[in-house]
């Protein structure tokens, strides 16, 4: 006679058995790390270089990307919804280029947490504060358009980004003074670049986002549960991976992913 179960519906005397929401969970990240493998075309993933992913972190979470995938050096998340840069963990020590444009950010706390940024990208948000970002110093174009940052005085907290040369910041209260090109380069001598203009000869190198081609996409297919659609391109500077990660009707996890390699 089969044996029942106790009160937490685990078959008497079953050692093994496992809670069918953790078998959900377990099988929902073995999915995950099968499709990045697939898409990086890798299969250590501690070789992806880079990744864009649309994710609403109130749904899905971002930790699991950065632990598995160490080395990004590029990480897109335009169109996101992110309540906080502290969103993305603590797992992109070798972060290098980041893109949280409209993604409903407020703030730039944590940013702290990607000691090696050198190019952010965090346009149309509500930014009206830059004090997280002191001490980014390696941090050398930062683009903050269409923000609310209102008193110039805040331009002070990026004096402690010594490679700081090209800033964009149309589109905030602060840039509605005629002046404000001379007032930001008299308050950054460090600037070479301020909304487009020269302010001096540039000596720094393009940054590395202008170098990056776009893929192409070539087919469409599903696997399982999740949805995806996967593109192939040529990349010079390493393995990368794209995909979008929410959680549709049904508690699916669905992917649209694009690859280049």
């Amino acid at each position: 006679m089969a044996a029942s179960p106790d009160h937490t519906g685990n078959p008497a005397g079953n050692d093994a058995w496992v809670p069918s929401d953790m078998e959900e969970l377990i099988q929902e990240q073995q999915l995950e790390e099968q499709l990045l493998r697939e898409l990086a075309g890798v299969q250590d993933l501690r070789e992806a270089t880079y990744l864009e992913i649309e994710v609403d972190t109130s749904t899905a979470s971002v930790n699991s990307i950065a632990q598995r995938m160490p080395n990004l050096r590029e990480l897109k998340l335009n169109g996101s919804v992110l309540e906080s840069i502290r969103d993305l963990g603590s797992g992109l020590k070798n972060l290098q280029v980041l893109w949280v444009a409209r993604c409903g950010l407020s703030g730039l706390e944590g940013i702290g947490g990607v000691p090696l940024l050198r190019e952010l990208y965090a346009s149309f948000n509500h930014i009206d504060n830059l004090e997280p970002l002191t001490g980014l110093e390696h941090l050398e174009t930062l683009d903050l358009e269409g923000n609310a940052l209102e008193d110039i005085g805040n331009l002070a907290y990026l004096a402690w980004c010594p490679n700081l040369s090209m800033i964009t910041l149309a589109g905030n209260p602060v840039a509605e003074d005629n002046e404000y090109i001379q007032q930001v380069a008299a308050a950054l001598p460090q600037l070479q670049t301020v909304d487009d203009v020269e302010l001096r000869p540039s000596t720094s190198s393009r940054p590395l986002s202008s170098r990056q081609p776009s893929p192409r996409h070539v087919s469409s297919r599903h696997a399982g549960a999740a949805g995806l659609r996967q593109d192939a391109g040529s990349r010079r500077r390493g393995h990368e991976a794209r995909y979008r990660l929410g959680r549709p009707a049904g508690n699916s996890i669905c992917f649209q992913a694009a690859v280049c390699r």
